[in-house]
């Protein structure tokens, strides 16, 4: 790296550590909304939604007001939690309620501190909601959920290859069969691997665990090594889980409302969330995925 592009990116990184939580959650979470507003087909939504966030990213005092986010707030909750309520996915609710959070946060005497709270409580109970569902759920405890998205799904093949001996073969056979569920009222064939069961009954657990882990570090607030632990695990978490599963909004979610828990003296934390932003969009998307890919022979 040259000496000019290295003083150019230590610029840059530099700045976002400069910036406040508030400041940088806002900014990350007008990002989201503009790569990603709601179906190209429901104008309605994306339409307006496009508009408010381009106008935030041109004139930056927008997204530090209550009305702002008050609008785009009702509008995704609107859509997503009213209208399209049974097709909505889940980071759809949980992106409608961030920034109702937002918007809430702003109204208060100190938005900062009140979009730290509410960030961290979010984050805690994402966890801790998707831990309670996991739990009683006697497919996921079993592994048949983890076991069925190993042999058929594209974005578990490579993982599925690389450790658990699944052949392109085999997936593609395994595709062809989920795809006979449309025509056939019975049971379909999928085949597995010998190391398949294991590897989805490891996954099961250890998601689990991890998961259950972060929801206690966001939700318990009244140690100093408990705040600095969160991020870090958290950190961890989404640059393993989300950029090779390909759910990149729900991981920008994540760091959006993690971000806006830093304290102001967590320079490197925030610098950290704001380039595994970038790395979810580019290992989702780009060159690195497809090499993720081909490792798996897919």
């Amino acid at each position: 790296m040259s000496e000019t592009l290295r003083d150019r990116v230590t610029a840059v990184l530099e700045s976002i550590a400069d910036m406040s939580s508030l400041s940088l959650a806002t900014l990350l979470t007008a990002i989201l909304l503009l790569v990603s507003p709601g179906p190209a087909h429901e104008w309605t939504l994306t339409l307006p939604i496009s508009v408010l966030v381009i106008l935030s990213l041109i004139v930056p005092c927008l997204r530090t007001s209550a009305r702002f986010w008050g609008v785009a707030s009702l509008l995704l909750i609107a859509y997503h939690c009213v209208y399209n309520y049974y097709l909505s996915d889940n980071h759809k609710f949980v992106i409608s309620g961030w920034c109702l959070a937002i918007t809430i946060a702003l109204c208060t005497p100190n938005p900062a501190h009140s979009l730290a709270w509410l960030g961290r409580v979010m984050v805690g109970l994402v966890f801790g909601l998707a831990v309670v569902w996991k739990a009683t759920s006697l497919d996921y405890m079993s592994g048949h959920s983890f076991e069925f998205l190993l042999v058929t799904d594209p974005r578990f093949f490579a993982l599925a290859n690389l450790l658990g001996g699944l052949s392109a073969e085999t997936y593609h056979a395994n595709q062809a069969a989920v795809e006979q569920v449309r025509t056939l009222t019975g049971s379909i064939p999928i085949a597995g691997t010998e190391a398949a069961s294991p590897l989805a009954l490891f996954l099961t657990w250890w998601t689990i665990i991890l998961e259950t882990i972060i929801a206690a570090l966001f939700l318990y607030d009244r140690s100093e090594k408990v705040r600095q632990w969160r991020h870090w695990i958290l950190l961890g978490f989404i640059i393993t889980t989300y950029p090779p599963t390909n759910v990149i909004q729900f991981g920008w979610i994540l760091i959006a409302m993690a971000v806006a828990s830093c304290p102001e003296s967590y320079r490197r934390e925030r610098v950290l969330y704001a380039l595994s932003f970038l790395f979810i969009l580019a290992f989702s998307t780009g060159n690195l995925r497809e090499a993720f890919l081909r490792a798996g022979g897919l």
